[in-house]
């Protein structure tokens, strides 16, 4: 297909395969990010990051890709490959039925598909992507019910005393990533490693990753898993040279199959994309309020004392287990008790940055008219055309570190009665003031959760 996004940029994509068997529209879309490496940004409709979603579409695609991956990779019988076969198959059924209309869903056969688990080897290591495959990665690996590890890459920079794995993302507007591993989870330990994240273009950040691995580990089998795979010919042929190089195995499993044949840029400039109001120099600053932020801690979640500034340790910033990851949801669920009095109208569930699984699945356990999304860094264009996806959007300053934009996308058209603001921890209240402040101006009823702030006292 050729596809002109605006008078942006011009793409000649091919799309050879489609697991879900819907349509394209329904999985992603065309924007424009103020990035002057990459223009194009492909835009879920799955992962509840850039656009809102449902918080069911977003676990099952997570939990889908996990088993297509268990399929091809378990050493099972038949009678287990055919169980893993028919529950791809409703699956596959149950994500068409939430894109068509979600009330048509059985909740109780939401609930089984989301508790389902597959055994898979016991060495394996999962690691997602930062930010926005953090949740992608880890529902991946609550699908697993044997022993394994799950990591998510991370843009934090944090005091660690032990080791760190670096890489870049080139094309991104915050290239750096860092691992950062865990003493008593060594990555040294698998055998094998499923790195997830929710598109591959290129894939160079990939090859970067797995170029750090096998630099300090013997680690040979990997595996990919993405919702769009979109590599040209020649960005496939790389991959095979690197395998071939290094003598390691690659395996490439997507919900979507296609390549980008060509993407050329028109007379739109990123200058003139920098001078709309939402990257203006004073988008970020022209908030007043007398409104002090509706706080809320919630202590149940434990943090990580070591790394000095109280993350919470179940998120995967320095590694979890199964165990651990039990534990986590059962926090989840008594959470979702705890705040269901919150819940007014039609109600967004709002994670923050890379901290997205944690709120993505206390939204699932809540009633009423729900709907998941995350903030981002990442800088798009607003535009009121007809099937472009990002209408509007606020920037504000990142509640985690004030040198960085954060931005949230189409509120103004969505008209949410509630907003329920996820925060992993928090440094200043002017930042959360700031947030506040602008997140009033469109909903009523606004409620800020700190997970990690240690109790006092």
């Amino acid at each position: 297909m050729k596809k002109k996004v605006e008078n942006h940029y011009l793409m000649n994509l091919n799309i050879d395969s489609n697991v879900l068997g819907i349509d394209e529209g329904e999985i992603f879309s065309f924007a424009t990010r103020n990035n002057e490496k990459r223009r194009f940004l492909f835009v879920s409709k799955l992962l509840g990051k850039h656009l809102s979603v449902k918080p069911t579409i977003a676990i099952l695609s997570g939990k889908l890709l996990a088993l297509l991956y268990a399929k091809v990779s378990c050493n099972c019988n038949f009678e287990v490959k055919n169980d893993i076969d028919d529950k791809i198959t409703t699956y596959k059924e149950t994500i068409k039925k939430i894109v068509s209309d979600a009330r048509n869903v059985d909740e109780l056969e939401i609930k089984s598909l989301v508790d389902y688990k597959v055994k898979i080897d016991k060495k394996t290591l999962v690691i997602a992507f930062a930010e926005t495959a953090t949740s992608l990665g880890h529902l991946v690996f609550d699908t697993f019910d044997t022993s394994g590890t799950y990591y998510h890459t991370t843009r934090e920079n944090i005091e660690y005393d032990g080791n760190v794995i670096e890489f870049l993302e080139e094309h991104s507007h915050a290239t750096n990533h860092k691992v950062y591993e865990n003493n008593e989870l060594k990555i040294s330990s698998s055998s094998k490693i499923v790195l997830v994240d929710d598109e591959i273009s290129t894939g160079k950040t990939l090859l970067n990753i797995i170029e750090s691995l096998i630099s300090k580990y013997s680690i040979k089998e990997f595996s990919v898993l993405t919702i769009m795979d979109l590599r040209s010919i020649e960005n496939v042929k790389r991959f095979e040279n690197f395998e071939k190089k290094h003598s390691i195995n690659i395996d490439v499993i997507s919900l979507i199959k296609g390549n980008i044949n060509s993407v050329q840029n028109l007379d739109l400039t990123l200058d003139n994309i920098k001078k709309h109001s939402i990257f203006s120099k004073t988008a970020s600053n022209s908030y007043k309020t007398n409104t002090r932020p509706n706080m809320h801690e919630i202590y149940d979640f434990s943090v990580n004392k070591e790394k000095k500034e109280y993350y919470i340790d179940s998120t995967g910033r320095f590694g979890i287990d199964l165990d651990t990851n039990s534990k986590l949801k059962i926090k989840i669920k008594e959470t979702a008790i705890d705040i269901q009095k919150y819940v007014i109208g039609k109600t967004l569930v709002l994670g923050t940055e890379e901290f997205m699984y944690i709120p993505l699945m206390i939204a699932s356990e809540l009633n009423g008219n729900i709907n998941f999304k995350s903030t981002t860094r990442s800088p798009i264009y607003p535009s009121d055309a007809d099937n472009y996806p990002i209408k509007s959007g606020i920037r504000f300053k990142s509640i985690y570190n004030s040198d960085v934009n954060n931005y949230i996308y189409n509120l103004e058209n969505e008209n949410f009665d509630t907003i329920l603001v996820f925060l992993e921890k928090t440094k200043s209240n002017i930042l959360l003031e700031e947030l506040n402040s602008k997140l009033r101006r469109l909903s009523t009823n606004v409620e800020f959760f700190i997970l990690s702030n240690e109790k006092k006292g």
